[in-house]
């Protein structure tokens, strides 16, 4: 597979999980109860497992050697970790990736908000 296939899929995987995740926290909060306990560890668990995927596949595109398991480094400490490996391969441009990230964040959270919304609306 191409390496900006995997890195589009990994892009759609992320997009998908923080949708999924927001409209889950949404349903739950429109009907007062909390979240499952697998949807809130699958949750847990995806987000950081699709990052770490990610920045492998950027890491093979840019033909970069990663440290050992840095992908585990990824897994357990991604706010920090991401954003120091976007700076070291791209520099100041690394603001445009996560400034990406950001907006797929605030995109699936707008989703989440017109969804508890409409639930809101419908109970009624």
């Amino acid at each position: 597979m191409n390496d900006w296939k995997a890195k589009l899929i990994a892009e759609i995987l992320l997009s998908l999980c923080l949708l999924v995740s927001g409209v889950c926290w949404a349903v739950a909060a429109a009907f007062g109860a909390q979240m499952s306990v697998g949807a809130e560890f699958a949750e847990r668990i995806a987000l950081p497992v699709i990052l770490a995927s990610w920045v492998a596949v950027d890491a093979r595109a840019r033909h970069l050697s990663l440290c050992y398991d840095f992908d585990t480094f990824i897994f357990f400490a991604w706010p920090v970790v991401l954003p120091y490996y976007l700076f070291r391969t791209r520099g100041v441009r690394a603001f445009l990736t996560l400034l990406s990230f950001v907006g797929i964040c605030l995109a699936a959270a707008a989703c989440a908000a017109a969804v508890y919304g409409v639930l809101l609306l419908l109970r009624r």
